[in-house]
């Protein structure tokens, strides 16, 4: 990880078919997925989520999408793990879902606790 000015940290994981860059800012989550989300991937996701976790209290989450190819329930599991670490009344927001991705979840039942 490599703070960054002005009171943000950011953080990195990047495999072949996936990347992940986590900003912490003050209390609140950036989190931009790149690539596929899935059974392979997602423990990198959930290590620099505890690793940004260690860092700070987290108010308010926001998972960016828009380059996010595929989920698996892998990957959706990480994305409850990081809502259920939130208090109940803090923000947790998915971003620029596509198509693809929103039909996974959707299916899933997972739209009813992200969304």
């Amino acid at each position: 990880m490599t703070p960054v000015a002005g009171g943000s940290d950011n953080l990195v994981h990047e495999e072949d078919n996936f990347k992940a860059d986590l900003e912490l800012n003050d209390s609140t989550l950036k989190v931009s997925l790149t690539g596929r989300l899935d059974t392979i991937s997602s423990p990198g996701l959930l290590a620099l989520y505890r690793e940004a976790e260690g860092k700070g209290n987290i108010t308010g989450i926001c998972v960016d999408m828009k380059n996010l190819e595929y989920i698996s329930s892998a990957g959706l599991r990480v994305l409850l793990i990081m809502r259920k670490a939130l208090a109940e009344d803090s923000d947790f927001s998915l971003i620029n879902v596509s198509d693809s991705v929103k039909e996974i979840i959707e299916t899933t039942g997972f739209d009813t606790i992200f969304c």
